[in-house]
């Protein structure tokens, strides 16, 4: 992994908004304030994609008056039932965008290989991510999700249509931004405009969201890595399994949950010992490099943020890693960049 000091999207676009979700609980109106704010702030280590429950959409999008249109990761909470109008409210409003959704299984009455199929009926095309019930569940998740070798040809691709950005085959290669380049698909930009489950968009993400690369066809898969009881914090170890057996399959990634700060840390208010989001990108960097779970772990284990940063900035291939990892929830906008900051990683304004 040595390189060159370019760390160049290392971090662009890592960090949903998850303001909505515990310890912060932002209530509607102050998440959507704090989310317009950012929007106008630009800073390009946050992905301006708002995570909201589906549960929650008609009070999201009553309380958007004046904002920005807001790009959606919709937490598919309701299961399957309640998709179809949620997927509706979206296609009306002007004013949010399906960036893509988080589908959590536990709340499907299926194996995880009919749970993807029954969902991907319900959402075509649409990039999801979808998030085991436990991750004993994870090896097949992972098979669900249809993911082959690492490597393989390029497919840039959107299917058009209303408010809801995708790509062929669900989110391949999918970067930090949520969109393709320029709306391109296979005949030309815009292709294939009166699909239903995707638009073209030129808010180009820096690693080309909706670039396949020989990835999943089925989507995505979510990672929890923690919450408000300490079982919800899985080890090390697990964790490592989860993100080996992914990356062998080349099934993207994205996590959630605990990952309040960039570095391995113990919480002593709340005695729980959280799993940084720096540690994550050096353990996905490793399995992409062909590291055995064992090594993988001990990148999750690293509480030095000196020596963690130095291992960071020997990735050489950072689109990959990027592409392998795409993004976490955190419900706070702020304490991620003054972290990196503080780390000498802050990435300068778009």
């Amino acid at each position: 992994m040595t390189g060159g000091p370019d760390r160049t999207g290392l971090l662009s676009g890592l960090v949903d908004d998850a303001g909505l979700f515990p310890p912060t609980s932002l209530n509607m109106a102050d998440a959507v304030h704090r989310h317009v704010n950012d929007q106008a702030a630009r800073h390009p280590m946050l992905s301006h994609r708002f995570l909201c429950p589906a549960s929650r959409l008609a009070e999201l999008r009553s309380r958007l008056n004046g904002a920005r249109r807001v790009r959606l990761g919709l937490i598919a909470d309701t299961g399957l039932d309640g998709l179809p109008d949620a997927l509706k409210e979206i296609d009306i409003d002007p004013r949010v965008e399906l960036a893509h959704l988080e589908v959590p299984l536990a709340a499907i009455p299926h194996d995880p290989a009919t749970a993807v199929v029954e969902t991907r009926r319900v959402i075509g095309d649409a990039q999801a991510f979808f998030e085991p019930s436990s991750y004993a569940a994870v090896p097949e998740t992972v098979r669900a999700l249809g993911g082959g070798p690492q490597g393989g040809s390029n497919r840039v691709g959107t299917q058009g249509g209303s408010n809801r950005v995708g790509t062929q085959g669900g989110l391949n290669g999918v970067g930090p931004n949520g969109v393709g380049p320029n709306g391109v698909g296979p005949n030309g930009v815009g292709s294939k405009g009166s699909g239903a489950h995707g638009v073209g968009s030129k808010d180009v993400g820096a690693h080309g969201v909706g670039v396949k690369e020989g990835g999943s066809e089925g989507g995505g898969l979510k990672l929890r890595c923690g919450g408000i009881k300490p079982e919800l914090f899985p080890s090390p170890a697990t964790l490592a399994n989860a993100i080996v057996t992914a990356v062998a399959a080349n099934v993207p990634l994205k996590a959630t949950a605990g990952l309040h700060e960039a570095v391995r840390h113990h919480n002593p208010e709340t005695g729980f010992t959280h799993h940084g989001y720096l540690n994550l990108l050096l353990a996905v960097a490793e399995a992409l490099d062909g590291a055995e779970p064992y090594d993988v772990r001990t990148a999750l284990e690293l509480t030095d943020p000196a020596a963690l940063t130095t291992r960071l900035r020997a990735v050489t291939d950072v689109e990959r890693l990027r592409r392998a990892f795409v993004s976490y929830g955190s419900c706070s906008t702020s304490t991620p960049i003054e972290q990196a900051r503080a780390l000498g990683l802050e990435e300068g304004p778009r």
